[in-house]
């Protein structure tokens, strides 16, 4: 079952003001999982956005011989480690 989650955001400052908006979703999409996500405002539509692509087999039979258990595409969020400070 499709899943979204949108925020709008109005700010007024003294003479001025700002909107922007931002959509996260997931949904199964011809037999993956996609994720989403778009982020705007009234200058700029469209700021920031990703789409990936997953599956996932608890039988490690994705891939054929490579006997994969996940599979990933898209614009994918690399993990980052920090040195303490």
């Amino acid at each position: 079952m499709p899943v979204a989650d949108l925020q709008l955001n109005y700010r007024r400052d003294n003479d001025s003001s700002r909107t922007s908006y931002s959509l996260l979703g997931a949904q199964d999409f011809a037999y993956l999982s996609a994720e989403y996500f778009l982020a705007g405002r009234e200058q700029d539509l469209l700021t920031d956005s990703r789409l990936t692509f997953s599956k996932q087999d608890v039988n490690n039979s994705l891939l054929g011989v490579f006997a994969a258990s996940e599979l990933e595409f898209g614009d994918i969020t690399a993990t980052q480690s920090r040195k303490p400070l």
